[in-house]
C-alpha cells in the first residue's frame, strides 16, 4: 500500500503540472483570478462538484456520520436553498462586474459603493480578510486531512505524517505558483470529480450489499437528523444556506460561465454528485457508529471502507479519494491568495495600483500561503469544526454582499458594521466555545443582520415622512 501511495502521489502531481503547461498555465493576473465568458455549464458543473467534495467531504461528513447520523444530510439539502438564492444574484454579478470592468468581487465591492472612499476601502478589506482567513484555514485543513489520511494508511507516527504532508504541500504550492490559475483549478476540479466518481461507484456497490441489520447498533437519533440537536439542521437550513452568496470560488464559476443561462444550468448540474457523495460518506460513518463505537472518529470513513471491501477495491477507493484531497487544494490557493493580494494592493495606496495586475507578486503570495498553511497541521484541530466553522462563517458575508448586489444605493456604513458585528460575535463564540464550535455562524449571521435590519428600518420611516410632507 505505501508504494501505491507514493506512485500515486507522483503521479498526481505530474498530471497537476501537465494540466497547468497543456493548456491553462496563467500569462497575465486577469487569467489568474478570472475566465469571463469562457467555460461552458458541464465543465463547470463539473467543477462545482469538484469544489464541493473533496477531503473535507470525506473526512468530516464520515465524522459527522458517525457522530450524529443522518443529521449531515441537512448539509446538501442547504444546496438546494442556497442554490436558489445565487440564482437570483447571478445577473447581477455579472452585470455588476461588465460595468466594473473587472474580475473579482473586490471589482464590484469598489464599483457599487465608490472606488476611492476610503470606507469601500476598509469593507473591501474586511471581505477579503474573511475570505482569506477562511480559506486559508480551509487549505490548512487538507494538510491536516492529509496528514491523518498518511498516518492510518501508512501506519506511521504523526511527525512522518507530518513531513509527508508537508512534502506533497510544498510540491502542490510550487506547481500552483508556476502554472496555476482559475482556468487550471476548473481542469482539475474535472479531474477529481471523475476520479471520485469512480470510487464513489465501487463504494455504492458494495454498500447496498450491506444487510440492513449491520446498522441497528446505532442510536436512534442518528436516523431521525436530532444527532447534534434539533438546532443543527435547522440552523444549517436556515443560516448556512446564505454562505453560498459568500462563497468567492462559486463567485469565480458564476463569472466564468460563458453564459448566465450556462452559469444557472451549472449550479443544478453540480447538485446530483453532491447529494450522492454526502450520502455514500454519511453511511460509511453510520456504518462505523454501528461496529466500533471506540474509534478515532475522524477515521471513520477509512475504517468503514477497509472492513467493508476487498483488498483491491479498498485499495483502487482509497487512492481516488486521496487523488482527491490533494486536488482540492488548487481552489483554496487561489482565493486566499487573491483575496490576500488585494489587501495588500489596498493598504500600499497608489503602489498597490502597480502591483494590482501584478501576476508574479500574486504567485509568491501562493507560495507563502501554502508553505505557512502547512505549519497549522501541527495544531492537529477537529476537521469537523474547522470545515464547519470555515465554510458557515461565509455566511456572515451573505447580509452586506446582498445588499451591495441588490440595493440600489447601498450604504458603506451599513455593510461595514454588519460584517464588523456579525464577524466578531462569530469569533468569540469559535474561540471561547468549543461545544459551540458549530453553531456559532448562527449567532454571526443574525448580529450581521441586525445594522441592515437597523438600515432600512430607519429609511422607511425617512420615506413616510417624506411622503406626508
Amino acid at each position: 500500500m505505501t508504494n501505491l501511495v507514493i506512485a500515486t502521489t507522483f503521479i498526481y502531481l505530474a498530471i497537476n503540472l501537465a494540466i497547468g503547461f497543456w493548456r491553462f498555465r496563467s500569462t497575465s493576473y486577469e487569467s489568474f483570478v478570472s475566465a469571463r465568458n469562457q467555460i461552458g455549464s458541464t465543465v463547470l458543473s463539473l467543477s462545482i462538484g469538484g469544489t464541493a467534495i473533496g477531503g473535507g467531504m470525506f473526512f468530516a461528513v464520515s465524522q459527522m456520520g458517525y457522530e450524529a447520523g443522518i443529521a449531515v444530510l441537512s448539509l446538501p439539502l442547504s444546496y438546494i436553498i442556497g442554490y436558489s438564492l445565487l440564482l437570483k444574484s447571478i445577473p447581477r454579478i455579472r452585470n455588476y462586474l461588465h460595468e466594473a470592468n473587472g474580475n473579482t468581487l473586490y471589482d464590484i465591492i469598489s464599483h457599487r459603493l465608490g472606488e476611492e472612499n476610503s470606507l469601500t476601502k476598509v469593507y473591501s478589506n474586511m471581505v477579503a480578510a474573511v475570505n482569506f482567513g477562511m480559506y486559508f484555514f480551509m487549505l490548512a485543513g487538507q494538510f491536516t486531512i492529509l496528514a491523518a489520511f498518511y498516518k492510518f494508511v501508512l501506519d506511521v507516527p504523526d511527525y512522518i505524517a507530518w513531513i509527508l504532508s508537508l512534502g506533497v504541500v510544498a510540491g502542490s504550492t510550487f506547481i500552483y505558483s508556476i502554472v496555476g490559475g482559475i482556468k487550471k483549478d476548473i481542469a482539475t476540479d474535472v479531474f477529481q470529480v471523475i476520479v471520485v466518481a469512480i470510487g464513489l461507484l465501487i463504494t455504492i456497490f458494495y454498500i447496498v450489499r450491506v444487510p440492513i441489520t449491520e446498522y441497528q447498533n446505532v442510536p436512534v437519533s442518528h436516523f431521525n437528523m436530532t444527532g447534534y440537536g434539533i438546532i443543527f439542521p435547522i440552523g444549517v437550513l436556515l443560516f448556512y444556506s446564505p454562505a453560498f452568496i459568500g462563497r468567492y470560488d462559486y463567485w469565480q464559476r458564476i463569472i466564468a460561465a460563458k453564459t448566465e443561462r450556462k452559469a444557472k444550468k451549472a449550479l443544478w448540474g453540480s447538485i446530483p454528485i453532491i447529494f450522492v457523495a454526502y450520502i455514500v460518506f454519511c453511511v460509511l460513518g453510520i456504518y462505523a457508529k454501528s461496529h466500533d463505537p471506540s474509534i478515532d472518529t475522524q477515521y471513520s470513513g477509512i475504517w468503514s471502507l477497509k472492513n467493508m471491501l476487498p483488498k483491491f477495491p479498498f485499495m483502487v477507493v482509497i487512492l481516488s479519494f486521496y487523488a482527491a484531497i490533494m486536488s482540492t487544494a488548487d481552489t483554496l490557493l487561489n482565493v486566499s491568495s487573491v483575496s490576500l493580494h488585494s489587501i495588500i494592493c489596498n493598504v500600499v495606496g497608489n503602489r498597490g495600483k502597480k502591483l494590482s495586475n501584478n501576476l508574479w507578486s500574486v504567485r509568491l503570495i501562493a507560495i507563502l500561503i501554502g508553505l505557512s498553511a502547512s505549519s497549522v497541521v501541527l495544531l492537529a484541530p477537529d476537521i469537523v469544526d474547522l470545515i464547519m466553522g470555515g465554510f458557515s462563517s461565509l455566511a456572515i458575508l451573505a447580509p452586506g454582499l446582498a445588499v451591495i448586489l441588490f440595493s440600489k444605493k447601498p450604504s458603506r456604513i451599513t455593510v461595514t458594521l454588519s460584517l464588523g458585528l456579525g464577524y466578531s460575535v462569530f469569533i468569540i463564540i469559535f474561540a471561547t466555545i468549543p461545544g459551540l464550535r458549530k453553531y456559532g455562524f448562527i449567532a454571526g449571521v443574525l448580529c450581521a443582520c441586525m445594522p441592515i435590519m437597523i438600515y432600512f428600518c430607519i429609511t422607511l420611516l425617512r420615506r413616510l415622512v417624506w411622503q406626508k410632507k
